[in-house]
């Protein structure tokens, strides 16, 4: 008996450090009557210490969650309460002691069921992921900005195409009009003339499509 009850506290020691080194909140939730447990870590995560928590109850959860969040993460709840999902899993923001908010990865299990079916006890986690999601943040801004960067280049680029080719054109149209039209009528000089027009122009034409 001695030997066993080492062992069991020797497993309590490692599953301790375990949770210690994820650096993760634990939480267990009497789902029938809304009783919770948490340890100090959890606490953490927000601001607070065990003490401020208490009672600790499941409300304690839902006044600390972000508004928007409790829809979907009860979603998520029936999903697995109903057999849809091995594990609840969802990402909520939950207010800190300071005002601000911070983002926490939740994942949990039901571990003990009624015999009519219902949910009893879950237990699960929590993990601070504020980092994380500040930086995919950052990164769908910069995906914004370029996208938004693209478009105006790709806006000045057809506006430039139009403003430029279009008095272009017009003055190698009336090149080639006044070469067919009226080169009998045109002194060998200013037949060279027109040629140094049409030339430049479709010189002209080619870089604004190299630049372009």
């Amino acid at each position: 008996r001695e030997r066993t009850e080492k062992e069991l506290k020797d497993e309590r020691q490692r599953l301790d450090e375990i949770i210690w080194g994820t650096n993760a909140g634990t939480w267990e939730w009497n789902v029938q009557t809304g009783a919770t447990r948490y340890n100090e870590r959890y606490a953490e995560l927000v601001g607070y210490t065990l003490d401020d928590l208490r009672p600790t109850t499941i409300q304690v959860w839902r006044d600390l969650c972000h508004p928007s969040d409790l829809q979907h993460a009860s979603a998520q709840l029936d999903r697995h309460f109903t057999g849809k999902t091995p594990f609840y899993e969802t990402e909520i923001r939950m207010r800190h002691k300071q005002g601000h908010w911070v983002w926490v990865h939740v994942r949990g299990k039901v571990v003990e069921w009624l015999r009519a079916g219902l949910p009893l006890r879950m237990s699960g986690t929590h993990v601070d992921i504020t980092q994380r999601r500040e930086f995919e943040d950052q990164l769908r801004q910069a995906r914004e900005e370029a996208d938004r960067a693209s478009r105006a280049k790709s806006d000045f680029l057809a506006s430039m195409s139009h403003e430029l080719r279009t008095p272009l054109n017009a003055i190698l149209g009336f090149g080639q009009m006044l070469q067919l039209v009226q080169s009998e009528n045109l002194s060998a000089k200013q037949s060279e003339y027109i040629d140094h027009i049409l030339g430049s122009g479709h010189n002209l034409l080619d870089l604004i499509n190299d630049i372009l």
